[in-house]
């Protein structure tokens, strides 16, 4: 063991334990006092009751000792020594608990472009230990002191601070004035956008020269739509940037790009089958994002089928959802308990129809590694590869990873690991990609003599609605998937050497497949076509309409996307600030 690993293994056991060895030595102290004071005055033929000598044995904590004449018992000996001690230790104790959290409390308020992570779950243990990986000072408010991790992330490096996010006084002794990024992190939903909104409305008391960047966990989307648009969310201040983020979202964003349903093909290119098992967050936004870049040919069927405990509400839900893709993506439902499927059923169930890729998606984590067990049991054929969502940090599936029957055919995503660090949730390379996007759009635009008059999308990525900015990173997380089709494989961004080159038939076969994809995203956000003039308010559009009906300036439109595609790769591979 390293000296840096003892010392923090015994920091971690002396502020875990030291109060209770402290008491553990009290009492031996009484005992030893009792027993002691017992024998000294036995052989002086003195009685005393034993609440008499337990107040003898009380007093040698305060140096009070009336055993003056030798021979003094042993066991009083070191009473009388050891007591003052213990209580010494604790007086000193204390008063560094004391003194350590004022100087902590100044410490903090002079921490300059640190970190904020309000809540201590596991989204924000794996914040704090990506962020301190990173050089970065970690400040973690945390309501509950009795929560577990708090001296786990303490002996990584971050400080704890205790207390209610909300509350202005804690976000100041956190060093909110001067911090560079708060995360807010709780449990609920509620509690981290009332965080932001504390911050936004003490913004001129906090006398910020440079922007505070505010990321806020949201999981009902429902909610999430309702703040989406605010001020509080949709604009950058001079001071003040919030944005509103899902970690199963992004989850779903990694599982496409790391694990897209078009890496596997088990039946032809123009129709995918996918099986999802579960029925929680992560599959409904899997099944969201499949939609929005499961485009790979021109006329592509995307086949889902969803296997969980489904209510009525929940399927009426997904068909209200993408019914507007029609016949190109069909969601079909099994709804049963996961738990009781029969390894006949599975077995059954594959020969009757092979899937290109299965996701697991079970929220319980028992659950999953069990359906993986019964999976690797299964006659499974050898061209269905399966994914699965489980989370690394309980140590469970390690277990499982080590252990399986089925080798290179089962691969795991961690959520935690992918998800919840900094490149997906601050440095998120997606959010370059699409600014490089949108300037590629504005500069083509004006040079056909458009205008920020007559096009609401000819501004700068500041102002530019958020609905907007989503549309550009959906464009830019489609890219890909394009490349993929033409069998180029790239991490998500290039160089002047490896940037890709395209040929005129390439260049058409991919600006089809992004018609396609563009027609999708605003089908599922509202959008209807019209045969008269575009209408941003009430969301119609001529253009929703095959590739080959599509006027040739609009056709353009989508080979440039493709043309520019190059240098959306080169705004990737830029490093993180």
């Amino acid at each position: 063991m390293t000296k840096r690993r003892a010392r923090k293994a015994f920091s971690y056991f002396y502020h875990e334990y030291g109060w209770l060895i402290i008491g553990i030595v009290a009492i031996a102290c009484l005992y030893l006092g009792v027993v002691g004071y017992a024998i000294y005055f036995e052989a002086r033929n003195i009685n005393h009751s034993f609440s008499g000598l337990l107040y003898y044995s009380f007093r040698l904590f305060l140096f009070d000792s009336i055993a003056d004449k030798p021979p003094i018992p042993y066991q009083l000996d070191i009473s009388r020594w050891l007591s003052p001690l213990v209580v010494g230790i604790a007086a000193i104790k204390g008063i560094w608990i004391f003194a350590h959290e004022k100087i902590k409390l100044a410490r903090t308020r002079r921490y300059k472009d640190h970190v904020i992570i309000c809540g201590l779950g596991l989204k924000g243990q794996n914040l704090a230990r990506d962020f301190i990986e990173r050089g970065y000072t970690v400040v973690i408010l945390e309501v509950d002191n009795s929560n577990d991790q708090i001296n786990a992330v303490k002996s990584d490096g971050a400080t704890i601070l205790e207390g209610n996010a909300r509350d202005k006084s804690i976000l100041l002794n956190a060093g909110i004035a001067r911090a560079k990024f708060l995360l807010c992190v709780t449990g609920s939903d509620q509690v981290n956008i009332e965080i932001a909104s504390t911050v936004f409305n003490e913004l001129d008391s906090l006398d910020r020269a440079d922007v505070l960047q505010v990321y806020v966990h949201v999981l009902d989307n429902r909610l999430k739509n309702c703040f989406y648009e605010t001020k509080l969310f949709s604009l950058d201040y001079a001071n003040f940037s919030a944005r509103l983020f899902n970690i199963y979202e992004k989850a779903a964003r990694q599982i496409c790009e790391l694990y897209g349903p078009d890496r596997y093909n088990n039946n032809p290119p123009e129709s995918k089958i996918i099986t999802i098992y579960g029925n929680g967050k992560l599959a409904s936004e899997l099944v969201a994002q499949v939609a929005r870049v499961g485009h790979y040919t021109e006329d592509n069927i995307i086949r889902l089928k969803l296997v969980g405990l489904y209510s009525d509400v929940d399927v009426q839900e997904y068909r209200n959802r993408f019914s507007s893709l029609g016949e190109r993506f069909i969601v079909d439902f099994q709804n049963k308990d996961i738990n009781y499927i029969s390894d006949e059923e599975l077995e059954s169930t594959f020969d009757a129809c092979t899937p290109d890729v299965i996701y697991i998606c079970i929220d319980s984590e028992i659950e999953t590694i069990k359906f993986i067990r019964k999976l690797s049991y299964c006659r499974l054929s050898e061209n269905i590869t399966v994914i699965a969502n489980i989370i690394s940090k309980t140590g469970l599936s390690q277990w499982v990873r080590d252990d399986l029957l089925i080798d290179n055919q089962i691969h795991f995503f961690d959520m935690l690991e992918c998800a919840c660090e900094y490149d997906s949730v601050i440095g998120d390379r997606l959010d370059r990609m699409a600014r490089m996007v949108h300037e590629n759009y504005v500069n083509s635009e004006i040079a056909r003599g458009g205008s920020a008059a007559t096009n609401q999308s000819l501004v700068d990525w500041k102002d530019l609605p958020e609905t907007l900015k989503d549309a550009n990173r959906h464009q830019a997380d489609h890219i890909s998937v394009k490349l993929r089709v033409l069998g180029i494989e790239i991490d998500g961004s290039c160089d002047d050497k490896k940037k890709p080159c395209f040929n005129t038939e390439q260049i058409k076969k991919m600006a089809v497949i992004e018609h396609q994809r563009w027609m999708a995203d605003r089908l599922l956000s509202g959008w209807r076509y019209t045969s008269g003039c575009k209408d941003n308010a009430k969301k119609l559009s001529p253009c929703l309409v095959p590739w080959s009906l599509l006027p040739d300036e609009e056709k353009q439109k989508d080979i440039d996307a493709v043309v520019n595609m190059s240098s959306v790769l080169l705004k990737a591979g830029e490093p993180l600030p």
